[in-house]
């Protein structure tokens, strides 16, 4: 566990979780994107006697209860709804019945179920069906709708954190301001959520909602930020990368940052440091650039990366180091990254995590406040310091002169626009 909500430098945050584990489970899994095997299952073909379906809802079990793992991230996106029904089946195995007032009979509730209050149950809303034309969502009325779906789903009273999926996707900031915004902040009114997070792949718009957000409320509405494929073996952008004078007042009123003079202004730090907020990372892997396997066809990374994680695979295969265990390794042992959300879809891989996140229990890293290559150090073996050594020569290595190489995610929501034909009004913002 690292803490998350409670110990950050301005106050707390109490509407976060006191602590999360180092690793959260990504439930994309639990459906038919990823896997041949499960192509065929749909949110109307769901059966709970699937044993695909079996395997998932087992598979949570493990990762709660075996693993120590108690952060879910999932999304009606993922299989249009089959990621949270799995979710809620997992749920009925795990979690505690409520006591019935009204009854007479105030029986102990079993001691192999766990509280509620102890598992982390975060989704989203904007993006929902496969169909292009509906797709995305903003509006008002349908963000209400999904968190009154995703509650009965995933059987449970509130979700933790509720989560913007994908924005820059959206046609317009104006609708988010307007629309989407505000129902998700009814809904944290209304008891349905505990928090408000902000999810995405470009940091720029991320922050530029932000920004938004903030004067057009008076007060920062969000808690919390998940990003992916921003901190890993070729991108660290979420740490390192500096966010410019420009933008940093550009909506925050300048705030000072509450942490020593040397901090970089980064993403991560201005939102911890300045704004009480949680900052997750995700897609440690870079969606299947950092693997022994082929990444997907469809992934977004140009050529040139491609190539370079290439090269970093050979690297690490001459020194017989697995590239996803190094990988996995780098993005979970930084100290100001309390978790990160890894999308495992059996035991097996589970446990191959959960190997890997014990080396700093090992160590007695999970909580230091050592520097990155300090605990990299205390953790890796000789050959993975070797290896990981030449991937971060910054003259010689694959990713040298390109310290936060990656692709352009407002591009995507243009092109996909596109094949509605729907000239999209950019607004995105494209630089920190």
């Amino acid at each position: 566990r690292r803490p998350y909500g409670t110990t950050l430098p301005n106050g707390n945050n109490d509407r976060l979780a006191k602590a999360v584990s180092i690793v959260g489970l990504g439930c994309s899994s639990y459906s038919s994107f990823f896997d041949a095997e499960s192509s065929s299952i749909s949110l109307d073909s769901l059966d709970k006697t699937n044993p695909i379906v079996q395997g998932w809802i087992q598979t949570i079990h493990f990762a709660v209860v075996e693993a120590g793992i108690n952060l879910l991230d999932t999304a009606p996106w993922y299989g249009h709804g089959t990621s949270e029904m799995v979710i809620g089946w997992a749920m009925e195995g795990l979690l505690e019945e409520k006591k019935d007032t009204t009854s007479s009979d105030q029986s102990v509730i079993s001691s192999t179920k766990i509280p509620r209050n102890q598992i982390i149950l975060n989704t989203k809303i904007g993006r929902y069906e496969a169909n292009p034309s509906e797709q995305f969502d903003f509006s008002h009325e349908m963000t209400l709708k999904s968190v009154q779906r995703s509650l009965e789903r995933m059987q449970c009273d509130y979700i933790d954190v509720l989560q913007l999926h994908d924005p820059e996707f959206a046609p317009t900031l104006q609708i988010l301001l307007e629309e989407t915004i505000p129902a998700m902040m009814e809904c944290q009114k209304k008891g349905w959520c505990r928090a408000l997070g902000l999810t995405g792949f470009p940091l720029p718009v991320q922050y530029q909602i932000f920004q938004a957000s903030l004067k057009k409320f008076g007060t920062n509405v969000w808690d919390q930020s998940l990003t992916y494929g921003h901190f890993n073996l070729h991108d660290s952008s979420l740490l390192y990368q500096p966010i410019s004078q420009q933008y940093l007042n550009g909506g925050d009123n300048g705030e000072s940052s509450s942490s020593s003079s040397s901090s970089i202004p980064s993403f991560r730090n201005v939102l911890v440091e300045q704004h009480n907020m949680g900052v997750m990372a995700a897609a440690p892997l870079s969606m299947g650039l950092l693997t022994p396997n082929e990444p997907p066809e469809w992934h977004p990374a140009d050529p040139p990366l491609q190539q370079a994680c290439k090269a970093a695979k050979a690297i690490c295969e001459k020194h017989n180091v697995n590239i996803a265990s190094l990988a996995i390794l780098y993005a979970i042992s930084h100290p100001d990254i309390p978790c990160t959300i890894l999308g495992m879809k059996n035991i097996e891989q589970v446990q191959a995590a959960a190997s890997l996140a014990g080396r700093l229990n090992q160590a007695n890293m999970t909580t230091s406040t050592e520097d990155h290559q300090t605990i990299l150090k205390a953790i890796l073996t000789k050959d993975e310091l070797t290896a990981l050594e030449k991937l971060q020569d910054r003259d010689n290595g694959p990713f040298a002169g390109n310290e936060h190489w990656s692709w352009d995610g407002v591009e995507g929501a243009i092109e996909f626009w596109s094949t509605l034909d729907i000239k999209m009004d950019v607004w995105q913002q494209r630089q920190l």
